[in-house]
């Protein structure tokens, strides 16, 4: 799901986007730390590190850059922002340990991944975005503390004057709407749109930014465009889809929701209502008209398991992992591992709401999936019945067995995947075994029904 380290480094991301231009016109200015290139050591990485000097050139480089953006944003910066100049090293300590994405959180997601068919469960997704990090960090602007970090690589060149654009542009949506606020949630859903409206906002203003410098210097687009092609980051390449998705997502659907909303008025009003009034489901942003016509996810409802539990004497000691919304995203995502990508988006474009259990035993990666889905039509709910029908089957290896016209089940060892339809709704579960899962579904449906 998304996660606070997150922001630490999706800047790289502006050099992959469709090739993107992004230009400072003071390409390969240096920027000198004091004393050469070596910064003041920091014993505590709980701390930020300490800026190098930044020289008058350079301090006069990033005003222009910061008057640019601020303009064409037309938003005002209504704090000082501290710049450092700091050592890439200190920077991705102090980064990690701001992030502080712990084991116990990374298993956690992980058994969400793996329940889900993004990953195997046993992934080390600790480890993995500690090395995502270390490879992609690029510098960020900290809001709390109103600190804009610059690593000290030796020259503000097209590439970090691009970033850095980025990062202000975040720095003035910070100080004018309560940004903090609307990222602060616990629903992965909600929590990708509230990005999507943030990071999208930023890449507009930084795409704004690339036509003004483009007029100003055009000789220095192709000076980027080979930076950007050279760069071939192995830890990114290699890490899973979904992670990949989830951090490309904010960029390319956000920015088309907020390119839609300024294309409305020309302007940046609907762009700054849309902090008060935000996006609350990854569908509202995949389809911004339900945006601008407030249409609302369906409250969607799923009975926690724990009576089911005790009644039944289920064997195992179930705990709790996740009671949340899935969104069209990761649904899309989803299914887009098992069938072809058009399909996928189809077949996901006609959710409505949904709502799921994910529960765990300590020590094994078994887990018992309860998700319900509603629909906008019965017919999006009949085609997404036969179309996941067609994806479990891929998934799971084995041919379904239909026992009525509403409930199908897939069997492996040690898993088995039920789904079941009425009308407008859809259930699934997956669970350690084919009796435990249809007396779940039995149990979910029990007075859900007329």
């Amino acid at each position: 799901m998304v996660k606070n380290f997150w922001r630490f480094i999706t800047p790289l991301l502006l050099l992959a986007l469709l090739g993107m231009v992004l230009l400072t016109p003071h390409a390969n200015m240096p920027v000198r730390a004091q004393d050469g290139s070596t910064p003041t050591p920091i014993p505590n990485a709980d701390e930020p590190p300490i800026s190098a000097v930044i020289d008058d050139a350079t301090t006069t480089i990033l005003n222009t850059l910061e008057g640019d953006v601020s303009l064409l944003r037309e938003l005002n910066q209504t704090a000082p922002i501290d710049r450092r100049l700091v050592h890439p090293t200190e920077l991705l300590n102090f980064a990690i340990a701001e992030a502080d994405y712990t084991d116990e959180q990374a298993q956690n997601d992980a058994r969400f991944y793996g329940a889900f068919g993004f990953m195997p469960e046993d992934t080390d997704l600790a480890e993995l975005t500690r090395n995502l990090m270390t490879e992609q960090l690029t510098g960020y602007f900290d809001p709390t503390r109103n600190i804009m970090f610059i690593p000290n690589w030796g020259g503000l060149n097209a590439i970090y004057g691009a970033i850095y654009a980025h990062e202000y542009a975040q720095a003035l949506i910070y100080q004018n709407f309560d940004a903090a606020s609307l990222l602060d949630t616990t629903d992965p859903d909600q929590a990708l749109a509230a990005l999507a409206l943030f990071e999208g906002d930023a890449q507009l203003t930084t795409t704004f930014y690339t036509g003004v410098v483009l007029q100003r210097n055009p000789a220095i687009a192709n000076d980027l465009l080979t930076q950007t092609t050279l760069n071939n980051p192995a830890v990114y390449n290699n890490m899973p889809s979904i992670l990949r998705a989830e951090l490309f997502f904010p960029y390319t659907a956000g920015t088309e929701f907020v390119r839609v909303l300024y294309n409305q008025t020309q302007d940046w009003s609907l762009v700054n209502q849309a902090y008060a009034l935000p996006p609350v489901s990854t569908e509202q942003i995949l389809h911004p008209e339900q945006y601008t016509q407030n249409d609302q996810p369906q409250q969607v409802s799923v009975k926690p398991l724990h009576e089911f539990f005790d009644s039944q004497e289920v064997a195992g000691d179930w705990e709790l992992l996740r009671d949340q919304t899935l969104g069209e995203f990761y649904l899309r995502e989803h299914l887009d591992l098992f069938v072809d990508t058009p399909v996928a988006v189809s077949t996901a474009a006609g959710w409505g709401g949904d709502h799921f259990l994910l529960y765990g035993e300590d020590n094994s990666p078994t887990t018992i999936l309860v998700l319900h889905l509603t629909w906008d039509t019965e017919q999006d709910a009949s085609e997404f019945y036969t179309i996941y029908g067609a994806a479990l089957a891929v998934w799971f290896e084995a041919g379904g067995v239909t026992l009525n016209d509403s409930l199908s089940c897939w069997e492996r060892p040690s898993r088995t995947a039920c789904q079941f339809i009425e009308g407008r709704d859809t259930w699934v579960v997956i669970a350690p075994t084919s009796d435990l899962a249809n007396q779940i579904i039995d149990y979910e449906l029990e007075g859900a029904l007329p």
